[in-house]
């Protein structure tokens, strides 16, 4: 199974760009909604504001495996409780059976967007997660890409303590994933996430537009 994170405008994400008349309509859904959420989380985030909602603005899309992004929560979970992360791990292996990750998961002093399954993230500075729901309907956990900033920073400082230059060279050096193999380096597959999920952070706030995980 694999995850596809999207950074960029709800009208794009949700419409066939092809088409102006359904694109307006879903725009107009998406800025109520977008209205809606800035609203709720005003009082925490002073400065977050409606973003521009089109079908023309630039947008960034990225897929992971669900072993990548497995392999960044387990190496996380793992620094932030002083364990030792597993060195590899196999094509059917879950990070949710990790302790570390479970510990991550229950502990309410844990901050972390990633480890508390937020699958949205708007455009603010100011780090706050909720739950809410999206424009389809569904309930889920949002939260602020300030957060999710915040936190890949401190993983970093946990685990790498690398620069962002280096960060950006993972994308095209770390995650390989040969068909056949039976185990994966667990540091290669998350330094790979890493380097994915620091580009969409810095991609939303740069443009201004939010962020949403969905599974393809």
């Amino acid at each position: 199974m694999a995850l596809e994170f999207y950074a960029g405008t709800l009208t794009r994400y949700y419409s066939d760009v092809d088409s102006p008349e359904e694109a307006a309509k879903v725009s107009d859904i998406v800025t109520h909604w977008r209205d809606t959420v800035i609203g709720a989380v005003k009082s925490a985030a002073p400065e977050a504001a409606a973003w521009e909602e089109n079908a023309d603005k630039e947008y960034l899309a990225v897929e992971l495996d669900k072993l990548h992004l497995g392999a960044l929560l387990s190496v996380a979970a793992s620094a932030a409780y002083g364990r030792k992360p597993r060195e590899t791990v196999y094509p059917d292996w879950d990070c949710e059976a990790e302790a570390a990750v479970q510990s991550a998961h229950a502990d309410p002093n844990m901050p972390w967007s990633l480890m508390k399954g937020a699958s949205w993230w708007l455009p603010v500075q100011t780090p706050v997660m909720l739950k809410g729901e999206v424009p389809t309907g569904e309930v889920v956990t949002i939260a602020s890409c300030g957060a999710l900033m915040m936190e890949l920073l401190r993983i970093n400082e946990l685990v790498w303590r690398a620069d962002e230059a280096e960060v950006l060279r993972w994308a095209a050096t770390e995650g390989k994933m040969e068909a056949g193999a039976k185990r994966f380096s667990t540091d290669s597959l998350a330094k790979y996430a890493y380097s994915m999920l620091w580009q969409l952070a810095k991609f939303s706030l740069q443009m201004n537009v939010p962020i949403v995980m969905d599974e393809v």
